[in-house]
C-alpha cells in the first residue's frame, strides 16, 4: 500500500500530537510513520523522552491545520496554499521538522 493509504487507516493511530488550533482533537497518526516523516520527531516518539513514554506530544505553538497540511504534503496528497503567507508557515514547519522534500514543494508552491 501507499504511505498516503496506511496513515488514512485508524487502526495503526497510535500516537497523538497536540497542536494549537480551533479544536481540542489531536493529529492521530502512526508512530511508525511519523518516526520515518522526521527526525525531529524520531527523536521524540523513540528516544527515551517523555513523549515516547505517555504516546503523545504536545506542540502548543503549532497550529493543527498547518501540521497536517504538512503531514499530507509528504504522504503525496495535494494540498491548497492560499497565500504567500500560508506558504511561509508551511516552509518554517518543514525546516523545523528536518523535512526536506517537503520544504522543497512548499517553495515550488510559494515561486508559482
Amino acid at each position: 500500500k501507499k504511505v498516503l493509504d496506511l496513515s488514512h487507516e485508524e487502526k495503526f493511530w497510535d500516537f497523538s500530537i497536540f497542536c494549537s488550533g480551533h479544536t481540542p482533537e489531536p493529529v492521530k497518526v502512526n508512530s511508525f510513520l511519523m518516526s520515518t516523516f522526521s527526525p525531529v520527531l524520531y527523536s521524540s516518539i523513540c528516544g527515551n523522552f517523555k513523549e515516547a513514554f505517555d504516546r503523545q506530544i504536545v506542540l502548543p505553538d503549532i497550529d493543527r491545520k498547518a501540521f497536517h497540511d504538512i503531514l499530507q504534503f509528504w504522504t503525496g496528497e495535494d494540498i491548497v496554499v492560499p497565500t504567500f503567507e500560508y506558504a511561509m508557515v508551511l516552509a518554517i514547519l518543514a525546516d523545523r521538522f528536518e523535512l526536506d522534500t517537503v520544504l522543497e514543494r512548499v517553495e515550488e508552491l510559494a515561486l508559482d
